[in-house]
């Protein structure tokens, strides 16, 4: 009886404690998001799944990608998607930079998520540009793409007076703006490359250090958690759950024993301690 609530308690709680911080994880909404997004989910830099780039300006986009690779070593991603699923574009944004920053070989990672139709952009940026980039260039991005997004709208609006819709996307004005707030934070980053390098390495140690520092908290908590629930089936009556009563015994065989009594209920409990002692004169 007891061994059978110990189990419970030391196997099945923990387990249903984790089974419920995942549920309302970010984990499992990351999983379901890859799962629904899976056909959106590559490995290439610049993913146009509308049409809305022509074939001229992904040719100098995609020659201003391996550019910054190679002499600034960043990774600029544009992805232009048809809707939101029902997520919310910041949620979007998050997910698609983590997904790519696993591909990124330790590169510097920016995102440029697109979404024409509902007329929504967003960039992020690697948390360690907040060394190299002023704040107002990133502004200086966004406002490019705000006024290409403008533009594009008189665009398709001039398609629709003779289609009932577009089937058509393809937008100059959203190719030269996706130029220019490349170009353009590629030619800032170039400016603090040299000593964003040199620090790219303390940052890393210091986020390793964070990360090792957590991982160690979550090991002493559980380990706490295991060590209370072991304590209080040790020192509570398995039947009752009243506190326990421990005295030091001898036997006939001068080994020493704790016998364990609940004085509620009466339920006994003896656990040997020690397997030193003497039979006669002799000592084993």
């Amino acid at each position: 009886m007891q061994s059978d609530r110990k189990f419970v308690a030391i196997i099945i709680v923990p387990i249903l404690i984790l089974a419920i911080a995942y549920f309302f994880s970010s984990q499992r909404k990351a999983i379901q998001m890859a799962e629904k997004l899976k056909v959106y989910q590559g490995t290439e830099n610049f993913m146009d799944y509308l049409g809305v780039i022509g074939d001229d300006y992904r040719q100098k986009i995609n020659d201003k990608i391996v550019e910054a690779r190679s002499s600034i070593h960043t990774t600029f991603t544009v992805l232009i998607l048809p809707d939101l699923y029902g997520y919310d574009d910041k949620e979007l944004v998050s997910f698609f930079f983590n997904q790519y920053q696993k591909h990124s070989q330790g590169m510097f990672q920016i995102l440029f998520l697109l979404f024409p139709k509902q007329g929504i952009y967003s960039i992020e940026l690697d948390r360690r540009f907040v060394y190299a980039i002023d704040e107002k260039e990133v502004d200086h991005a966004n406002d490019m793409l705000v006024n290409t997004f403008r533009k594009s709208e008189l665009e398709y609006a001039e398609k629709l007076k003779n289609k009932d819709n577009i089937s058509n996307l393809e937008s100059t004005s959203i190719g030269t703006g996706l130029l220019e707030a490349i170009t353009q934070l590629q030619r800032e980053i170039s400016k603090s490359y040299p000593e964003l390098e040199s620090r790219l390495g303390q940052i890393e140690g210091a986020r390793n250090w964070k990360k090792f520092r957590f991982w160690v908290l979550y090991t002493v908590f559980f380990l706490l958690i295991f060590g209370l629930i072991n304590y209080w089936f040790k020192s509570h009556c398995p039947r009752c759950g009243s506190k326990m009563m421990i005295t030091q015994m001898k036997n006939n065989d001068w080994l020493d024993f704790k016998l364990v009594k609940c004085y509620n209920c009466g339920y006994l409990r003896r656990r040997k301690e020690k397997k030193i002692g003497r039979v006669g004169n002799r000592n084993l």
